[in-house]
């Protein structure tokens, strides 16, 4: 009597469990013949596979326009390559994320895709076998071909590039037009807009050298369109053979003309700071590039201002902008995910709807044949003139002129000394290769 009883029980249980299962069934199907069940892919009908992606961009600022590529890019693998992706994102503070990323390298934990800068990281990255050769992509037919040439190491393109901004200085369009001044094309022509902005009581240009790089920026353009005539330059110097001498001269000319007709208390003020003077016409001119255009923006959305190249001589033939590569995405050569992240990096730039969204929504320059978004009036502007590739130069060589222009400017150290410390300091890199 008790055996009959538990297996009466039993039996029941069963039943109660196969109601419940097409009942499940039902649920599911519900919606018609375009319904899918958990785990079934839209375009297959079968499992998805398993798959993880980690991603390390060390600029937080583009957290909201990442994520909404990384939701795209999950969209379409499911769609169509049947895999549920899923996406590690991690998007630290850039100078804390740099010292994590080359610790990540140095234990082999590196992320499968990661941020670098394109003039400044990729030499060192390529030469130590970091970068996955990226020339055979499809991505690649698509970009255009100044920026392909930005990012290619030793006959191998290396990188995506995301931000590729033109620099030289900015100018006050509502100033200059008030008083009938156009974009200076030689140093003489700079000279004469110095004095004419001066005789209107305007001080010509902000200086915020709180910030080190803001010092070393009229510098970075005399030695990029030096180089760009040169290219000898960086081989030398790699060899313990050239120097900063070669270019002392125009290196000064630019930055004693600028330091003695600009705002005081330089050393006080930072880029930030120097963005609201700038925006507040305390100054007719701030050599910075256009990446702080949405700062200044912020500050006053009616502010009009451009780009214009910073001569460095007479010659207005070598009067350039520099077009800087530096926010790019490089796969890890050593990455155990490799497929996936290909795929990333060729999805930024070849669905043309989601590569389109991102760039224009970073507010950045259209990089690819693809790219049809509109771009912001001083962009327009800068295409203009001529363009000479960001100088190459180490990061501990730029962080040394920061350094030494800062004293400089306050009188602690002479060019001699100045040129001597950046000899130094690539010599010092030198010995590090």
């Amino acid at each position: 009597m008790n055996t009959r009883k538990i297996v009466s029980i039993i039996l029941f249980i069963a039943l109660l469990a196969g109601l419940a299962a097409c009942g499940n069934s039902n649920n599911t199907n519900t919606g018609g013949s375009n319904s899918e069940s958990p785990g079934a892919s839209p375009s297959s009908g079968g499992e998805l596979q398993k798959a993880e992606l980690n991603v390390f961009i060390q600029i937080p600022r583009f957290r909201t326009q990442f994520e909404t590529l990384v939701n795209a890019f999950v969209e379409q693998q499911k769609q169509e390559k049947n895999r549920e992706v899923k996406v590690n994102l991690e998007m630290p503070e850039e100078f804390t994320g740099n010292d994590v990323l080359r610790t990540r390298f140095a234990t082999d934990s590196a992320p499968d895709v990661f941020k670098l800068h394109a003039t400044e990281d990729a030499p060192q990255y390529a030469a130590a076998g970091y970068l996955e050769d990226l020339s055979g992509q499809p991505f690649v037919a698509n970009l255009k071909e100044e920026i392909r040439n930005a990012v290619t190491q030793n006959g191998k393109i290396v990188a995506l590039p995301i931000e590729t901004p033109i620099w030289g200085y900015l100018y006050n369009k509502k100033i200059f037009a008030e008083n009938g001044l156009t974009p200076p094309k030689t140093l003489t022509e700079m000279k004469e807009v110095i004095a004419k902005l001066e005789e209107k009581k305007i001080t010509p240009f902000v200086l915020s050298y709180k910030t080190p790089y803001m010092t070393r920026v009229p510098v970075q353009s005399v030695q990029a369109t030096y180089q760009f005539n040169h290219p000898e330059f960086v081989e030398k110097m790699n060899k313990g053979e050239g120097s900063y001498a070669d270019i002392q001269t125009d290196m000064f000319n630019v930055l004693d003309l600028v330091n003695a007709h600009g705002t005081d208390n330089a050393l006080e003020l930072d880029a930030d700071g120097g963005a609201a003077a700038f925006a507040a016409g305390k100054g007719a001119m701030w050599i910075q590039g256009v990446w702080y255009a949405e700062a200044l923006q912020k500050l006053d959305p009616s502010f009009e201002f451009s780009v214009a190249p910073l001569p460095i001589d007479d010659n207005a033939d070598r009067t350039s902008v520099l077009l800087s590569t530096s926010t790019s995405l490089a796969v890890s050569s050593k990455s155990p995910n490799k497929e996936i992240a290909l795929d990333f990096i060729n999805f930024i730039v070849n669905n043309e709807k989601a590569s389109n969204e991102l760039y224009s929504s970073l507010k950045v320059n259209p990089i690819s044949n693809l790219h049809t978004f509109g771009v912001e009036p001083w962009v327009e502007e800068s295409m203009t003139y001529n363009k000479v590739p960001e100088a190459y130069t180490p990061v501990g060589v730029l962080d040394k002129a920061g350094q030494m222009l800062q004293m400089y400017y306050a009188g602690q150290a002479t060019q001699e000394e100045v040129v001597k410390e950046l000899d130094k300091a690539w010599d010092l890199f030198n010995q590090t290769q």
